[in-house]
Parts: C-alpha cells; structure tokens; sequence
C-alpha cells in the first residue's frame, strides 16, 4: 500500500473532495474511513482537505476508525488557517 511509503514525521497531506461532484449514494461514505483516518494518523492530523473539514471528519467516524482529537484539533486549526481562501501557497523540500 502506497501509505506505507510514507514514513517521514513530518508528513503533511493534502485531499480534494468535492462533495457538489459526488452522486448522492456515496455522500455519506466519502472519504473512504480507513483510508481517511490512516493518513490522519501518519500525518498526526496535518491533513488539510478542501472541502468541508467537519462534515468529511464525520464522514470518517465510523465504527471501524478512531481517530485521536489531537489529531483532530490539528487537522481543524490547519484548515481554518485555509478558510475562505482560493489558493494555497506550499514550498516542497525534497
């Protein structure tokens, strides 16, 4: 699995979801939960998603995951550091 790969402590990630470009029998189950809440673990919550950040957290909660609420509390302060903008600015270190 390609999240295997992904090793380093200071992961960060970034999702697109689109929930207006979602047929409406799959709203409720995206993003996939275990995958979702893997990369919010090996990211240890800075997964910014595009999106609404609360609605996909809920959308993850399921009976098969849990996830930390530090990881959480992160994930929600890097998306409100986002809210109501059109862009991002990132610099990739390599």
């Amino acid at each position: 699995m390609e999240l295997d790969m992904m090793t380093s402590d200071d992961l960060t990630a970034m999702a697109t979801l689109d929930f207006t470009k979602i047929n409406d029998g799959w709203l409720n189950t995206m993003p996939n939960d275990l995958l979702g809440a893997e990369l919010i673990r090996k990211c240890a919550g800075k997964l910014y998603v595009s999106g609404d950040c609360d609605k996909i957290l809920d959308n993850m909660k399921t009976g098969r995951v849990t996830i930390k609420k530090a990881h959480e509390r992160t994930m929600r302060a890097l998306h409100q550091a986002f809210a109501n903008k059109n862009h991002l600015e990132c610099t990739i270190e390599g």
